[in-house]
């Protein structure tokens, strides 16, 4: 699970940091918790560059994350 909250009173794009060496070589699946969405990213890009998010003022995401086998 990965949370990411926002303390700032101004916008903040960002990429937290998903050091998980076994996100690597497979596919992670991030089912958004707060809604329906879910979206399938390369676990290389994230755990080399972070997962990119943009957070208004005072938000916060909340996903679920499972591997490819």
């Amino acid at each position: 699970m990965l949370v990411v909250v926002n303390y700032a009173s101004h916008p903040s794009p960002c990429y937290p940091g998903l050091p998980f060496p076994e996100m690597e070589k497979r596919s992670v699946q991030l089912a958004n918790l707060l809604s329906t969405a879910t979206d399938v990213r390369d676990g290389n890009e994230l755990s080399e560059r972070g997962l990119y998010l943009d957070l208004q003022s005072w938000s916060y995401r909340v996903f679920d994350l499972e591997l490819s086998r």
